[in-house]
């Protein structure tokens, strides 16, 4: 399970978004995440799809891990906790 936290800017409107999302990692992905402690600041990469065939609910696939950069005030950067 990853959380996601930013505040970007719509329809010339400050917004806060927060989530929660169900993830997957495999191979050396999931030896890496294994190895973070929980809360640690993560960025990921992957891809969503459906939890099985036909279902409505999503799952990431996490595909690169990797700590984040320093904060550059760009709505776009977003970052994940484990």
């Amino acid at each position: 399970m990853l959380a996601h936290s930013a505040e970007v800017i719509e329809a010339a409107h400050q917004r806060r978004v927060e989530f929660t999302i169900m993830a997957r990692a495999l191979g050396p992905q999931a030896t890496q995440l294994q190895a973070m402690a929980i809360g640690t600041e993560l960025r990921v990469e992957g891809f969503l799809a459906p939890t099985r065939k036909n279902s409505s609910k999503l799952v990431l696939h996490i595909q690169a891990v990797s700590l984040p950069a320093q904060h550059t005030g760009s709505v776009a950067n977003t970052s994940y906790m484990v």
